[in-house]
C-alpha cells in the first residue's frame, strides 16, 4: 500500500541511487532480537523488504541500488563491473553482511570513503539521466575503531560536498553504536521529509534536526517494534525526494 502523499510516478529523466552501508562487524552476531536470530539477519531482511516494496512502485525503474558491507575492511557488491544495479538485480545480489565480512572491527570511515567513490562513478555515468540524486543509509551497532572519529566526520562532510549533495541517514543497531557521531554525520531533514515521517507516525522516533534513528531499546534489545520502525524510516526516505 502506498503511503499518503507519496509521489506515484517519476519521469524517466530522473534517477536515484540508494546506497545501503551495512555493518558486518562481530557484534552483529548478537541474538538479542525477537526471534533469537542474529542482528545481521534482521538487517538483511529490512533491506530486502525495502527493495521489494520499491520494486512494486510505479517509479521502480528510476532507482539504482548499491551495497557496501564493512567490518575491518570494506566490500562492494559488483555486477559486470558496475557498483549500482536495478532493483531486480539488487534483490539477487543482496547478501547478509556477516556472510561477506566475517565479523571483525568497525571501519565506518573507510566505508564512507568507499561510498564517495561509488557516487563519483554514478554521477559521471553518461548512460543515466542528468538529474541524479542519492541517499545513503548507514546501519551500524558499533563505534569507529579502525580510524579516528574525526575521520568519520570528515568523510561524511566530503560526501555531502559532492555535486550530488547526497542525503545521509544513519541507523543505530545497538547501544554500543556511537549515537552522537551518527547524529553528527546525518543530514538535516527537509520539510518534505519531516512531513512524510510524520505521516508514517515516526515523529516520536526521530530528532527533527537529524536523519538519525535509534533502532534499539535502552537495554540494547532489537525489538519487533524497533525493527518495524527502522523499516518504515528507510522506506519513507527511499520514497521521498527533496
Amino acid at each position: 500500500m502506498v503511503r499518503p502523499d507519496f509521489p506515484q510516478s517519476m519521469p524517466v529523466s530522473e534517477v536515484e541511487l540508494l546506497v545501503f552501508v551495512m555493518d558486518g562487524s562481530g557484534s552483529m552476531n548478537e541474538t538479542n532480537t525477537p526471534d533469537g536470530r542474529r542482528k545481521a539477519d534482521h538487517l538483511y531482511d529490512i533491506v530486502k523488504g525495502v527493495i521489494e516494496r520499491l520494486q512494486k512502485s510505479t517509479k521502480s525503474d528510476a532507482f539504482r541500488v548499491s551495497f557496501v558491507y564493512f567490518s575491518d575492511s570494506v566490500k562492494i557488491e559488483e555486477k559486470n563491473g558496475l557498483k549500482y544495479f536495478l532493483l531486480s538485480d539488487a534483490l539477487q545480489l543482496l547478501k547478509n553482511p556477516l556472510d561477506v565480512t566475517g565479523g571483525g572491527s568497525t571501519a565506518i570511515a573507510d566505508a564512507l570513503a568507499t561510498v564517495k567513490e561509488i557516487l563519483k562513478e554514478f554521477s559521471a555515468d553518461e548512460g543515466l539521466p542528468d538529474d541524479k540524486k542519492a541517499t545513503i543509509f548507514l546501519f551500524t551497532d558499533g563505534e569507529e575503531n579502525v580510524r579516528a572519529k574525526d575521520d568519520v566526520v570528515n568523510e561524511a562532510a566530503d560526501l555531502k560536498s559532492l555535486s550530488l549533495s547526497p542525503t545521509i541517514a544513519t541507523i543505530s543497531f545497538g547501544s554500543d553504536a556511537d549515537s552522537n557521531l551518527l547524529r553528527t554525520i546525518a543530514s538535516k531533514p527537509s520539510e518534505r521529509q519531516i512531513r512524510h515521517l510524520e505521516i508514517s507516525n515516526l515523529e516520536s522516533e526521530i530528532d527533527t534536526n537529524y536523519l538519525f534513528i535509534e533502532g534499539h531499546t535502552g537495554d540494547n534489545e532489537l525489538t519487533k517494534r524497533k525493527i518495524e520502525t527502522i523499516r518504515n524510516f528507510v522506506e519513507v526516505l527511499s520514497m521521498t525526494r527533496d
